[in-house]
């Protein structure tokens, strides 16, 4: 897997504070484009979509090299430990924290 560039943040121009992220992949499809990864949405200022295009391409590095977490639990581990600098509360936090023990 070879990511070439930083990503591309996007502006959703239907909705104010909303963000389109992807990168490119650095391999070619067929017809000799590069081929990108899946856009994502992000709600929110800049600054969060780019923490959360760095989280996104970290993730993807992480699945292609076979450092996936192997079952649905450590998965949603992962998840919360990626994604927790996206919530806003820190009862949030502790509240999706929880639901993840039981």
């Amino acid at each position: 897997m070879n990511i070439t560039g930083s990503g591309t943040i996007e502006k959703d121009r239907r909705y104010s504070k909303t963000w389109k992220i992807t990168f490119s992949l650095g391999e070619k499809d067929e017809k000799g484009r590069y081929k990108r990864a899946p856009k994502k949405t992000v709600h929110g200022s800049k600054a969060d979509a780019r923490k959360a295009l760095d989280a996104y391409m970290a993730a993807y590095i992480a699945e292609a090299n076979g450092n996936a977490p192997d079952s649905l639990s450590n998965y949603a581990d992962h998840f919360h430990e990626v994604n927790k600098h996206q919530l806003k509360s820190p009862l949030s936090v502790k509240r999706e924290a929880l639901d993840l023990s039981t």
